[in-house]
């Protein structure tokens, strides 16, 4: 990013920043940083929304969020009074579209037209249905038929382990992409043209905050063709990127990559989902690459990187980015919470098939669990103990959240969740495979929930700790699926008994060593989705 680059970027920012709310208000989970696309309405004027309309999410290629459209809850975020001849809301937005506009303007001219982001190898949308919305019988339906005819060939294969890769690689991706990241160690899974996209044409030092907000499986984009399976998955997501001048811009981005792999390629297995080596060997890659372009066999093996061994990223589209501040400070309305459920249609078949299998399993006890855990959670974020919750989470979301409470810390910032309560609990969807079953539940919850000053929490920064704060989220929670019995709501060990549970940094007890944190003796926390941006 050239110097006048940096200059219109960062006013444009300030500009954001000074005329719009920002990220919905903290809490455990991405509720705290995640803050969705820009909403095009009628409500007070000046204000920028923390949602995303369903017909400005839409791109050329006619994928849509599938968002409602409808006003956000809560009311206006608008600082403003509502309704009235106030005109200084309008001039700010007049003020941050100009601003927007020459960033924009100054790209264009610096790096030439970059209408797409993506990569362009052979396209598969020929045999692939429209992307619709499907009713959620034919998603679920669809689905099953893909799944059931790549285990065909693979019986080990785990969507929901195929899930947590992608997943993983795509916040690691994202973290690689800055100067120093070392993107070509990712080169088994992301080709070049891929990590090329990834750079959105810009020069990032570094990049962090990575918060995927909405993750979901596009099936209608998915399909098996020939000897090759296709799996689209969609991303909502904010990150920070750092320029070399030390500025900071925080974006939010909308993407769908594309992973494809030959029927005939095994599985990888649980303890190896998030190894990105090389697929053939599990080596490394090399630091010392002269030109990462070009990677695409492996030095230690010879193997040659591709969809035969593993799932490959063939495009990575990026349908839409927007500015985002990186701010812990912002306050905004919660968005979705007045939604109605998004149940998938197999749900109860799925449920019964669960207890077929497990006598024991009783929703009662689940429920409590999932109320242990919320209030674990909280009281774990409010006093940052985190490591309190390690036993109750797995690997990766006890790791992406770890980067918050580090960066509230840093700012020397606490944010408080005081007389958090569940008010309701709802099984939305029942996932099983050969390795886990997953459950995921949408909450009804309240809580007052503010951010203070680290070092005198008398000194509110933003929130209301005087308004109990309505909200719900989807969590998706982890078994193995070889454990059977019912959810327990202690923490105690569930493998020794031990009554205080504490665990190493690899998820071990510190009593008997077993193995807690990867649902293999009960259900353990795995994923937070927001309800604006859940989709089933």
């Amino acid at each position: 990013m050239s110097r006048l680059e940096t200059i219109a970027a960062a006013a444009a920012l300030a500009m954001l920043v000074w005329a719009a709310p920002a990220a919905a208000e903290s809490r455990p989970g991405g509720g705290h940083s995640y803050s969705g696309g820009s909403r095009s309405s009628s409500s007070s004027g000046g204000s920028w929304s923390s949602s995303s309309s369903s017909s400005s999410s839409s791109s050329s290629s006619g994928f849509s969020s599938g968002f409602s459209s409808s006003s956000s809850s809560g009311g206006s975020s608008s600082g403003g009074s509502g309704g009235g001849g106030d005109t200084s809301g309008w001039v700010l937005l007049l003020g941050a579209g100009a601003f927007v506009a020459l960033y924009l303007f100054v790209v264009a001219m610096n790096k030439g037209t970059e209408e797409s982001w993506t990569s362009s190898p052979t396209r598969y949308d020929e045999y692939i249905a429209p992307p619709s919305k499907p009713p959620p019988a034919d998603h679920s339906k669809r689905r099953d038929q893909i799944v059931a005819a790549i285990r065909a060939r693979d019986p080990g294969f785990s969507l929901i382990l195929l899930e947590d890769f992608v997943y993983g690689l795509y916040i690691r991706a994202h973290e690689a992409r800055g100067a120093d990241g070392g993107l070509h160690k990712l080169a088994p899974y992301l080709p070049a043209d891929v990590r090329t996209s990834l750079s959105r044409g810009r020069e990032a030092r570094r990049v962090d905050g990575v918060v995927v907000g909405g993750f979901y499986l596009d099936i209608e984009r998915s399909g098996i063709k020939g000897e090759q399976a296709q799996l689209v998955f969609g991303f909502e997501a904010n990150y920070v990127e750092h320029d070399a001048h030390a500025n900071e811009l925080g974006f939010y981005a909308e993407e769908r990559w594309t992973l494809r792999r030959e029927l005939g390629a095994k599985s990888r297995t649980p303890e190896r989902v998030w190894v990105y080596n090389c697929p053939n060997c599990d080596a490394p890659l090399a630091d010392d690459v002269d030109d990462d372009t070009t990677l695409s066999t492996c030095a230690h093996c010879g193997a040659t990187f591709g969809a035969g061994l593993d799932w490959v990223v063939s495009r990575a589209a990026l349908l839409r980015e927007e500015l985002r501040a990186p701010n812990l400070r912002g306050y905004a309305e919660e968005v979705g919470t007045d939604e109605k459920t998004l149940f998938a249609a197999d749900v109860e078949a799925q449920l019964a098939s669960l207890a077929a299998d497990d006598p024991a399993f009783d929703q009662a006890a689940l429920f409590e669990r999932v109320r242990m855990i919320y209030e674990e959670l909280n009281a774990a974020w409010s006093e940052v103990r985190w490591h309190d919750v390690r036993p109750l989470c797995s690997d990766r979301f006890y790791g992406s959240q770890t980067y918050w409470i580090n960066a509230y810390k840093a700012q020397g910032l606490r944010n408080v969740m005081v007389k958090a309560r569940i008010s309701k609990i709802e099984i939305a969807k029942v996932q099983r495979d050969p390795y886990f079953d997953a459950i995921t539940v949408r909450i009804f919850a309240t809580a007052f929930d503010f951010t203070v000053l680290a070092a005198d929490r008398k000194v509110r920064v933003s929130g209301d700790d005087r308004l109990r704060r309505a909200y719900s989220e989807y969590w998706t929670l982890i078994r193995s699926a070889k454990r059977r019995g019912e959810a327990h709501a202690d923490k105690r060990c569930p493998n020794c008994g031990a009554e205080k549970l504490t665990v190493n940094m690899v998820g071990q007890c510190e009593h008997c060593e077993a193995k807690i944190t990867g649902g293999e003796f009960d259900w353990v926390l795995s994923r937070i989705e927001q309800d604006e941006a859940y989709r089933g």
